[in-house]
């Protein structure tokens, strides 16, 4: 059961106190942001809070990395899969066209043994007369 709260969150108060306390932090900060481009006051501090934060920001991405990189070894097994059955398909297609090929050679030169046992002339192509 939900207990029912009679005052409003400090984050949402719509109070002038919390307003003006609001401008004066964004006005702090932006004296803050101007004078460290002029002046380069900051940059150890960021320096710092960069080598800090790295680490934990890798280790953060360290999950999303990881299943990144199984669902591409996935993906690239499934690839490799499907292109060798593929590559199966044309070695047997390739296979049957040299076996019909040696075939033909076959027959081809049990005939040129036998017109040449005949005695007859080898054909000829049409001249047209």
């Amino acid at each position: 059961m939900a207990l029912a709260r009679e005052d409003s969150s400090p984050l949402f108060a719509g109070t002038v106190a919390g307003t003006l306390r609001l401008i004066l932090y964004l006005a702090f900060a932006m004296v803050l942001m101007v004078l460290d481009h002029r002046n380069g006051w900051m940059w150890r501090i960021r320096y710092t809070a960069s080598a800090v934060v790295e680490p934990v920001y890798r280790l953060a991405g360290m999950p999303a990395a990881g299943m990144r990189n199984l669902s591409v070894a996935f993906a690239d097994r499934q690839l490799l899969t499907e292109q060798n059955q593929r590559l199966r398909e044309d070695l047997l297609l390739a296979n049957a066209k040299l076996n019909r090929m040696a075939s033909v050679a076959e027959q081809n030169q049990a005939f040129q043994q036998e017109f040449a046992q005949s005695g007859t002339a080898a054909w000829a192509p049409y001249d047209g007369c």
